[in-house]
């Protein structure tokens, strides 16, 4: 059964890396063009005016500088992942990974205006999951403001499961609502025989 208005089929739901290409390259319902103009990277230096620019566009407080963003680039605490769309950027996500945890947070995540309800969302989240997976992680955690109906559907539809609030979280004071998705199972240890 397609999701995402019809863009993409079930089976994208996995997000493993091959799933994400052959979803991006061989599903002929995306539309005109959008496969295969998308594709997810790391951003450069070089792409710091467009992120400043996106932010703008899509959030009217709490944004991120053009500093920060440049500072992120590369570290090895985050992942500045950007979906881009017949050459411009189209969205972004930001993940933190954190020494000794096997949580990661997706910090920040932005879909252009414009591109909204193309399934560019759900490219990108794949992606995350996958950026997590292939760092050994079990978790993927994040907020949404709770105001963000069209998000949290997306984030529920595959998977992620409510965990907690922060109250007026954001410079607005709406709350943000916490969610979380299990990656991988962790193995359980092997039962121990005592001895008498």
């Amino acid at each position: 059964m397609p999701v995402d208005g019809g863009l993409f089929p079930e089976a994208f739901l996995d997000f493993s890396a091959e799933s994400l290409h052959i979803a991006a390259v061989k599903n002929d319902s995306t539309g005109p063009g959008l496969a295969a103009a998308m594709s997810v990277r790391d951003a450069t230096p070089a792409d710091l005016d467009g992120l400043a620019e996106l932010e703008n566009r899509c959030f009217a407080a709490d944004r991120l500088s053009r500093r920060s963003f440049r500072k992120l680039i590369g570290s090895p605490t985050a992942a500045l992942r950007l979906v881009t769309r017949a050459g411009r950027i189209a969205g972004y996500a930001l993940l933190f990974f954190r020494a000794g945890s096997d949580v990661a947070r997706l910090y920040s995540f932005a879909i252009d205006p414009a591109d909204r309800g193309t399934g560019l969302g759900l490219f990108l989240l794949g992606d995350c999951e996958a950026t997590a997976r292939a760092r050994g992680l079990r978790l993927l955690r994040l907020e949404v403001r709770g105001d963000n109906a069209g998000a949290i559907r997306l984030y529920e539809r595959v998977g992620y499961k409510p965990i907690g609030r922060y109250p007026a979280y954001y410079a607005d004071k709406t709350d943000a609502l916490r969610f979380e998705k299990r990656l991988r199972e962790v193995a359980k240890p092997a039962p121990t025989v005592r001895e008498r």
